[in-house]
């Protein structure tokens, strides 16, 4: 059996130091990384909770700030002499409104298929009314239909070459106040949707010159 030479040996024990000792360095270095990562998260968690408290001190000041800016619009706007009366009027106003909407029966009037729907119902069922006999319904029904008609005066020449003039005249006479309706409708939707106090000027004097014309 041959014995090992010298060189070889030590050879083998160099082999074993280098193992052992880059089985120590990885050792270390990764001591080193979990205690740097470990380190880098402390670090993050406090930078975050850092940053949330920021952000909460930011907000809760932004909404001091305006809560304290709605107590004094509110406070100046009661100490307004006119104040009382204001909300008095707006009060009433609301209450026409709701009232109007609920005996008018006048459709949205910013749904112009549903405008166009309820004046095709009106006229029919004016000339229903008219039919069986009823002059008082039939008529207010085809003044309503006047109203809301994107072009009354056409309708009207139409009304007055197919009716008997007794009945066209009624129509004329129901015609203001089928008008005044629907521009209270009108008012009430416009206050609606601009949230405040507004007022339409009515088209009166408009139907009256469609009436002269028409009889003419």
């Amino acid at each position: 059996i041959p014995f090992p030479s010298i060189s070889s040996t030590y050879h083998r024990r160099a082999v074993r130091a280098v193992g052992s000792n880059c089985f120590l360095t990885k050792r270390i270095s990764i001591c080193v990384n979990s205690s740097f990562i470990l380190r880098n998260s402390v670090v993050l968690r406090a930078l975050i909770m850092i940053t949330g408290r920021q952000y909460l001190a930011i907000g809760a000041g932004l909404g001091a700030a305006f809560l304290g800016y709605c107590v004094y619009f509110d406070q100046k706007r009661r100490s307004a002499p006119d104040f009382k009366q204001k909300l008095i009027e707006k009060r009433r106003q609301q209450k026409e409104d709701r009232r109007l909407k609920a005996e008018g029966g006048l459709p949205d009037l910013r749904d112009a298929e549903a405008v166009q729907r309820f004046f095709m119902e009106e006229v029919q069922t004016g000339e229903s009314l008219l039919g069986r006999g009823d002059i008082e319904g039939g008529v207010e029904h085809l003044a309503t239909a006047i109203a809301v008609c994107a072009q009354p005066s056409h309708l009207l020449q139409m009304l007055q070459q197919t009716l008997p003039n007794e009945i066209f005249e009624l129509i004329l006479a129901a015609l203001p106040k089928a008008k005044q309706k629907f521009s209270k409708a009108r008012e009430a939707l416009i206050r609606e949707m601009s949230g405040g106090t507004f007022t339409v000027p009515t088209e009166e004097k408009r139907v009256v010159e469609i009436q002269e014309d028409d009889v003419e």
